[in-house]
């Protein structure tokens, strides 16, 4: 489904407010019903967590055209939605039948966008795996790269949050398993893969006491930082540094 083809007269024209799409914005609500009934997002819990990662990126767009410089992303998805989006959808009102994922709803609009940033490397990655084609190949590992790159920082920031962390334990899954699958075919193309890791290391599932998405707790209210990772090694090295210069004290040098 492409944005042009919701401009002739087609199919999706039920879709528009009235049977008529004048506006991106009509087509972009056209695209987002589609999407849902495709997936079926509210069949399934996976699904319609990754529906709502996917809008994310359309509202973000949205909302960082209209924002004033200097405003802030504090915004739910569900604001975004309303502000945005709400009224430009035809009569299939699909927002008022997500009960399975309705607490996701309320996540910070700017996280679900960085979560369907790595939603998007994850499925290239599998998506482009062709293991007869030298240019997919490159590709594949690219975009594994890619996966890597945002998975860490993004765990970085919500790292206390288990709503969201129950999402990003989701996301890995989906990308272990595909690693599995490859391992079992080419295993000397699956050892290129990245593992999805956190800065120091670890290699784990982190959700531990998820049930319903609820983002009340202040630990799940902070803003993005793009700049955590580099945080994260400052403060490392300051204590690495720190301990060097304790130990010194405590080993002085015999006089000679």
């Amino acid at each position: 489904m492409k944005m042009e083809d919701i401009g002739k007269k087609s199919p999706y024209y039920e879709f528009c407010p009235n049977k008529k799409c004048l506006t991106d914005v009509q087509r972009i609500g056209v695209m987002t019903t589609y999407v849902f009934l495709k997936v079926k997002a509210d069949k399934n819990n996976e699904q319609g967590e990754y529906f709502l990662m996917w809008l994310s990126d359309k509202l973000f767009k949205m909302h960082q055209k209209g924002k004033r410089k200097g405003q802030n992303n504090r915004i739910t998805l569900d604001e975004a939605y309303k502000n945005y989006l709400d009224e430009h959808i035809g009569n299939y009102k699909y927002w008022n039948t997500l009960d399975n994922v309705k607490g996701l709803k309320e996540a910070n609009l700017r996280h679900m966008n960085e979560f369907y940033k790595l939603l998007n490397s994850i499925c290239k990655t599998i998506v482009i795996y062709n293991p007869k084609s030298a240019e997919n190949s490159k590709n594949f590992i690219i975009n594994s790269t890619e996966s890597f790159n945002q998975y860490m920082p993004l765990y970085q920031n919500v790292s206390k949050c288990d709503s969201y962390l129950h999402l990003l334990d989701n996301l890995k899954k989906t990308y272990e398993k595909f690693r599995t699958t490859i391992n079992n075919g080419d295993s000397k193309l699956a050892s290129s893969l990245q593992t999805l890791t956190t800065i120091d290391g670890k290699d784990s599932y982190f959700s531990t006491s998820f049930s319903t998405f609820d983002f009340s707790n202040s630990k799940c209210q902070s803003e993005y930082d793009d700049d955590i990772l580099k945080k994260w090694k400052e403060t490392q090295d300051r204590r690495e540094q720190k301990n060097n210069e304790d130990n010194g004290d405590n080993n002085p040098q015999s006089p000679k």
